[in-house]
């Protein structure tokens, strides 16, 4: 068998997940890659993977495109982006109409329910390849609503961020130990403006309760983080800590000490960490426009989800998370299990491998 996978800028993550298909089912897969994306936006999208065929395009001719798309013909492709400017390009190469393709991106019913005419000119650029794709891949419920809204003719249940928990150790233990007597809030984020860091910091600064029960841990890095260095030394009553960005295997240990995760976005379509903290029995507080968060929600009670996301919001629900420490720490190592069999690396690739199997004998639901 042969997959193709077409992508702008690929994670350390994806890679991991295409060697476990590859070595449950022998699949050979191959990436095409956007030259103008490979160099990576972000820490985590300059993976890069030369157990993998890839070809970076343009750059070679569209013969030697097409001749590497097509020779032999895949068995699946796997199109990857919410904005899909090569896909829609390579799609239209001649793949064989037999040829199923998947449609796989992170886009969010958060980030199409604001803006009316955003949305529809999404869903009419997106009708172009969608109108080809076989089907398109969903990674939990806010994800499936924005595909559906998109036009996706077929929508499978079968995730495509995964997590090798492995790396992270065990679960963190029942009672979370403390900072200087101050709960330990963990956010693990790039540090954007959409992050919205910058604002959470500050009005957990202005609350005096807050400010005297947690201690927050930044993970990551990025070009707000001047600002946020100088919020926290310049605020006496703001406990922080600004770690840096970390290695995968570096952040097992402060899951282990974290009373939460926090994550305040303005956009985050799914946000894989937010996966990561609750496979680890870790509850997590986050805004509405987090995909995860809110498709979790319903699968776990460790989910504490603002009222928008703002950081006057974001305060109010970490308010009701220290309220409900106990409760909610019980959820999210109750909840650990059925996480982990959903996202883990190995699960993943089965379910994807299973959605793909099912297109081609016909059948509309992965094993």
């Amino acid at each position: 068998m042969r997959w193709l996978v077409i992508a702008g800028p690929v994670s350390g993550y994806t890679f991991e997940l295409f060697r476990h298909v590859r070595q449950e089912a022998g699949v050979d897969v191959c990436f095409v890659r956007a030259a103008w994306e490979s160099s990576g936006a972000h820490a985590h999208d300059t993976f890069v993977a030369p157990d993998f065929p890839t070809l970076v395009w343009p750059g070679p001719s569209i013969r030697e495109l097409r001749d590497f798309i097509l020779y032999p013909a895949p068995d699946a492709v796997l199109v990857y982006g919410t904005f899909a400017r090569l896909p829609i390009v390579v799609a239209s190469l001649g793949l064989p109409p037999t040829v199923p393709v998947l449609f796989v991106a992170d886009v969010n019913i958060a980030d199409l329910s604001g803006q009316a005419w955003r949305t529809m000119f999404r869903a009419a650029a997106h009708r172009v390849l969608l109108g080809r794709a076989t089907g398109a891949l969903s990674l939990g419920l806010t994800n499936r609503l924005a595909l559906e809204i998109l036009g996706a003719r077929r929508v499978l249940d079968a995730p495509f961020y995964a997590v090798d928990y492995s790396r992270f150790g065990e679960m963190g233990p029942l009672i979370p130990p403390t900072v200087d007597g101050r709960l330990s809030i963990l956010l693990v984020a790039r540090h954007v403006p959409e992050k919205n860091l910058v604002p959470f910091a500050t009005a957990v600064a202005r609350s005096p309760s807050l400010a005297r029960n947690v201690h927050l841990v930044f993970v990551g890095d990025g070009p707000e983080r001047p600002v946020l260095k100088q919020l926290v030394d310049g605020s006496p009553t703001l406990s922080a800590d600004i770690l840096g960005p970390l290695k995968p295997d570096r952040l097992g240990p402060l899951f282990r000490q974290a009373a939460a995760l926090a994550l305040p976005s303005a956009v985050e379509p799914w946000g894989n960490v937010v996966t990561e903290a609750l496979g680890m029995g870790v509850p997590v507080v986050c805004s509405p426009a987090v995909g995860a968060g809110v498709s979790l929600a319903g699968l776990t009670q460790a989910v504490v989800v603002a009222d928008d996301p703002s950081g006057e919001a974001m305060c109010k629900a970490l308010a009701r998370f220290v309220d409900r420490l106990h409760a909610l720490r019980e959820a999210a190592r109750a909840a650990a299990p059925i996480v982990r069999a959903r996202y883990d690396m190995r699960a993943a690739a089965s379910r994807m491998l299973g959605a793909v199997q099912g297109l081609n004998s016909g059948s509309e639901r992965p094993r």
